[in-house]
């Protein structure tokens, strides 16, 4: 609207039909009535533009959190995956253990039902329980 009221103040004045105090008249109306609404305009966008520049501000804000939160979540999931890998190794380090024991155990045992192997004079193992005589 601004525009077409410049074009008009223009078309005014190359008007030869017109006196300077029509001319002169026309003009400071139309500006009367323009003036105002770029001034309003000019406010409009101002304002836009700072809510636009909030707007943006919290949009990075919240973007920065999100990545923050992703970041927090995939560190928590990393912990508890190692937790749980280190729970596992502890646990198979335990049967292990407990493997190794009983299969001692069980050679011990082995070893008592069958008898085992004692040194005896000379350098001769004899099984217990068995005699020998020397010559």
């Amino acid at each position: 609207m601004a525009l077409n009221t410049l074009k008009g103040v223009w078309d005014t004045w190359n008007n030869d039909d017109m006196s300077f105090g029509d001319k002169l008249l026309s003009t400071l109306t139309s500006l009367g009535m323009v003036i105002p609404m770029v001034v309003t305009s000019m406010k409009t966008l101002s304002q836009a533009r700072v809510k636009d520049s909030i707007i943006t501000a919290l949009n990075t804000a919240a973007e920065r959190k999100n990545k923050k939160a992703k970041t927090e979540s995939a560190i928590a999931s990393k912990m508890a995956k190692n937790a749980q890998r280190d729970e596992t190794e502890a646990q198979i380090k335990d049967i292990a253990v407990n493997k190794a024991q009983e299969n001692s155990e069980k050679s011990l045992s082995n070893s008592k039902k069958k008898g085992s192997v004692s040194p005896k004079k000379g350098g001769k193992f004899l099984s217990k329980g068995s005699t020998a005589t020397l010559t």
